[in-house]
C-alpha cells in the first residue's frame, strides 16, 4: 500500500501549486524577453545603456577642465544629443532626457564660435542649450545650442 492518500496520484493541492509556479516562471521569461526587446531598441536607436550605465551620462563635471564660457552666461542645459526632428530637440542630460522646440530661430554653433546648423546635430554629440518658455506652447524653446568638442 501507498503511503500518500489517493494511492500515490497528488491531490488538488499539488496541482494549484505546479500551476502556480508554471505561471510564475511563464511571468519571469515574459519580464526578460521585454527586457531584451527594449535593450535591441535601444541599441538600435544608438545608445547603448550598458555605455550609459557604466559611464552615465555627459555631466558638467566632465567638462569642468576645459574651461567652456559662453557669452550668453551658464547653459541651461547641458547633455548629449539624443534626437532631432523638424521641430525638437531631445538631449539627454544627467536627471533624464529633456525635449525642446527648436525652429528658425534657433541659433547653432560650434563652441570656439563658428556657424553650424541643427543637420550638424548628430546623435550623442555633446551640447550646450540656453532656452527659455515659448509663450505660445509653455512649452521650453532652445534659443542657443552649442557644439561642444568631443571627449
Amino acid at each position: 500500500m501507498s503511503a500518500e492518500p489517493n494511492g500515490g496520484r497528488g491531490s488538488i493541492g499539488h496541482f494549484v501549486q505546479l500551476l502556480l509556479g508554471s505561471l510564475l516562471l511563464l511571468l519571469m521569461l515574459l519580464s526578460a524577453v521585454l527586457s531584451l526587446g527594449i535593450y535591441a531598441a535601444e541599441v538600435r536607436a544608438g545608445m547603448n545603456p550598458l555605455l550609459l550605465a557604466l559611464v552615465g551620462p555627459p555631466t558638467p563635471a566632465a567638462w569642468q577642465g576645459q574651461a567652456l564660457t559662453f557669452p550668453e552666461g551658464q547653459p541651461d542645459l547641458l547633455g548629449a544629443v539624443q534626437n532631432v526632428t523638424a521641430g525638437s530637440l531631445a538631449v539627454l542630460t544627467p536627471a533624464g532626457t529633456r525635449t525642446l522646440s527648436v525652429d528658425e530661430g534657433t541659433a547653432v554653433r560650434h563652441y570656439d564660435g563658428r556657424p553650424a546648423a541643427l543637420r550638424d546635430l548628430a546623435r550623442g554629440a555633446r551640447v550646450a542649450v540656453f532656452d527659455d518658455l515659448d509663450p505660445a506652447t509653455r512649452q521650453p524653446r532652445a534659443t542657443t545650442i552649442v557644439l561642444l568638442p568631443p571627449g
